[in-house]
């Protein structure tokens, strides 16, 4: 049943018409309404949803000339009225005031509902903030009565918790106080406050064995492997400073040893099982150290064999480093535990190389100082080649590819004089030829100078100057 209605001036509003039309759907019933005590038109929400959806319908109306008015009397009459138009003037009147009567009321009752309206939606209003002040006062007493509850019962969390923190044994709370915490947590979560205490105390002290008890088994355990890693292993397999690889080894071994056993085993087999564990490493340790003293030995012998080897005369640096290691590999390849014939052989088959690659290049670096003081001759025979200054520079640079063609023919180590003399071979045909070059220069230019003293004293003079300043510098 719908519990929400307009009023008719609402129901206008919301519905885009007038008022008085919706009152005259309202007073036909063409529309569903029901009258207040007060005669005012209410509409339901569902209605009006109706209307909003479908439209307003057809306002129903009388007949035409069903309860029409009289028309108007006029101004004039025709005839002297009669008994009965004076009745029906005066009734005409009597229904004109009816009707500016029901005007009036109409108007009044409009009024009315308007102010009726008003004091509806305040008294709504007022009943709406009533309402709202009501849930917002229990809301209130019910988040009041909520916190205390929750207060209540974090006050009885934190008990038990204290309870269960204090039970930590001094040297593991900074271990296990934050998996005991998280644990005793998870307990009285599902618990309530008006829990039996015993019961509580009994669940509480379960969830703090569950976690002590294998602290208490780690401890033990611990011990253990202590003793594994300071007590059973011999002062040559620990270390003072810091843990040796020994001693890693020992506790790692009787950390697998201890795992393998049942979880109910006790602290003697636990001991048991691990000093077991740990004296197998001593043993492989004495075993491997005993193997470890012939083992230096051989090394120390064949490092004093490495250290006495007899190198070639002569040989680098970088080559007696060489041959060390070679020698070295030699040795290494020999299994340990060889005699010591059968070590000098194989250094002694080891350096037979390098004696023979020494003599070699001794005799190289021979033959290459000599190539060395061959070449540094004929460079010098080739720079001291003596050429006329007023030679051309191609002509000098011919004769020069000319000495050093014939010095490169003569077989490498030559005498000087050897070289001297294919030097020689080739240079004097060239300065015989410019020898003769310029004497018949010479002789030119005297044949000119006396025909040209002939012509002219100061001429000749000139020339006569010119021509012996010039022998002068070619014989200088």
């Amino acid at each position: 049943m719908d519990t929400l209605f307009y009023s008719s001036g609402k129901a206008a509003l919301v519905l885009g018409v007038t008022q008085e039309h919706i009152r005259d759907l309202c007073s036909t019933g063409t529309i569903a309404a029901q009258s207040s005590n007060g005669g005012q038109w209410r509409i339901s929400k569902a209605e009006v949803e109706r209307l909003k959806r479908d439209g307003l319908p057809p306002l129903a109306r009388a007949l035409p000339g069903h309860n029409a008015p009289p028309p108007a009397a006029g101004h004039g009459l025709f005839a002297k009225p009669s008994e009965q138009v004076i009745e029906a003037a005066e009734e005409v009147v009597v229904l004109e005031n009816e009707v500016k009567g029901l005007g009036l009321r109409r108007q009044k009752e409009e009024a009315l509902d308007w102010f009726r309206e008003r004091q509806e939606e305040e008294a709504e209003r007022v009943a709406a903030q009533e309402e709202i002040e009501r849930q917002q006062r229990e809301a209130e007493r019910e988040e009041r009565a909520q916190a205390e509850q929750r207060a209540r019962r974090q006050d009885w969390f934190t008990r038990w918790q204290q309870y269960a923190l204090r039970s930590i044994p001094a040297e593991a709370r900074n271990q296990v106080e934050i998996e005991l915490y998280e644990a005793i947590s998870q307990v009285l979560v599902r618990l309530e406050p008006a829990q039996d205490r015993a019961i509580t105390q009994r669940l509480v002290d379960a969830g703090i064995e569950q976690i002590l008890g294998p602290w208490r088994r780690r401890r033990e355990i611990e011990a253990v492997l202590l003793a594994a890693r300071d007590e059973w292993l011999p002062w040559n397999m620990r270390s003072v400073c810091e843990l040796s690889e020994h001693q890693i080894r020992a506790v790692k071994v009787a950390a697998a040893a201890i795992a393998a056993l049942r979880d109910s085993a006790t602290l003697e087999e636990i001991r048991a099982v691990g000093k077991a564990a740990v004296q197998k490493i001593v043993a492989e340790f004495e075993a491997e150290q005993a193997n470890h003293r012939a083992a230096r030995e051989d090394t120390e012998m064949r490092e004093w064999i490495i250290k006495c080897a007899r190198f070639p005369d002569r040989l680098s640096d970088p080559g007696k480093e060489m041959a060390t290691q070679a020698i070295r590999e030699a040795l290494a390849r020999l299994p340990s535990g060889t005699p010591r014939p059968a070590l000098d052989r194989a250094v002694a088959e080891t350096l037979a190389p390098y004696h023979v690659a020494v003599a070699a290049l001794q005799a190289e670096a021979q033959a290459q100082q000599r190539r060395r003081q061959d070449q540094a001759l004929r460079q010098g025979l080739l720079g001291s080649v003596s050429l006329p200054s007023d030679l051309p520079a191609q002509q000098k640079q011919e004769a020069l590819a000319a000495v050093s063609e014939a010095l490169a023919k003569v077989p490498e180590g030559a005498s000087q004089r050897e070289l001297e003399k294919a030097r020689s071979e080739v240079l004097q045909p060239l300065l015989d030829a410019y020898a003769q070059r310029a004497a018949e220069e010479r002789r030119k230019q005297a044949d000119q100078v006396t025909r040209q003293a002939v012509s002219s004293p100061d001429g000749l003079r000139r020339n006569l100057f010119r021509f012996t300043f010039g022998n002068l510098v070619t014989n200088w």
